[in-house]
């Protein structure tokens, strides 16, 4: 009777541990198979950013003669580390560790004389590579925009483009240095209709913040021009260049 009951006892502890091993062996299973589950799960990072972008802060500049001539800098400035892009970015570097910054020329989108339109020239310009995930868009034009009739119907569709892309950017519409009463008039209601903040510059063009024919130039690549005529020697100096970058910065809080 004692040896039954002494079978019967241990029968019972190897099925209670079978069933503990069992369920132990379920659970870790069931775990796994979940914890793979949420994995597969999780969002993934976007393509449309590139590596650099996606721990910077991205700035685009979009901008006319003052922003990128045929030099590689503003026209007018001494050299590269004096127009007011470069001064505005050396800005940004001393809030922003990671910044991504780069500009283009829009003049012929102003000018809209050797374009097909300006529609195709920001199909051709403005692609989503180059305006997608920036965090801050700065739209400095308005100088030679013709005609005036379509100015704000062309800003309009140039900065909607853009915020296709960028939905979240803050945004900038500087202007008026080569001034037109009429767009100037007009830049501050615009600015508000599309929601950005317009930085004005237009009571900075005096005689001691412009440029002026004979002043020297010092490209990218080191070689040395000179400011020819007229309307080269109208745009902003180095010390014009300087506070047109104080103005946009104070805007920026920076």
């Amino acid at each position: 009777m004692k040896k039954l009951l002494r079978k019967l006892l241990l029968a019972v502890i190897l099925i209670a541990v079978l069933i503990f091993v069992a369920e132990k062996v379920l659970i870790k299973k069931g775990t796994i198979e979940v914890s793979e589950n949420e994995t597969t799960a999780l969002p993934k990072k976007g393509n449309n950013q590139s590596e650099s972008q996606q721990n910077s802060y991205n700035v685009l500049v979009i901008g006319n003669s003052l922003t990128l001539e045929r030099d590689g800098i503003g026209m007018a400035a001494s050299d590269q580390y004096h127009d007011y892009y470069y001064l505005t970015k050396k800005r940004l570097q001393e809030k922003y560790e990671k910044l991504n910054m780069n500009r283009i020329s829009c003049i012929h989108w102003e000018e809209n004389r050797i374009i097909r339109s300006r529609t195709d020239w920001i199909q051709d310009n403005l692609k989503p590579d180059l305006v997608a995930n920036q965090d801050l868009v700065i739209f400095q034009l308005g100088d030679n925009c013709v005609p005036t009739e379509t100015f704000e119907g062309s800003v309009t569709e140039l900065v909607n483009h853009v915020k296709q892309y960028s939905p979240n950017a803050q945004m900038l519409l500087v202007g008026m240095w080569f001034i037109n009463e009429e767009r100037m008039a007009m830049m501050p209601q615009i600015a508000q209709n599309l929601g950005l903040e317009f930085v004005d510059i237009s009571d900075l063009v005096v005689d001691e913040n412009k440029s002026h024919i004979g002043a020297e130039i010092t490209t990218i690549d080191g070689n040395k021009n000179t400011i020819a005529t007229i309307e080269e020697a109208f745009h902003p100096n180095d010390e014009g260049m300087q506070k047109i970058a104080d103005r946009i910065c104070q805007k920026l809080e920076i």
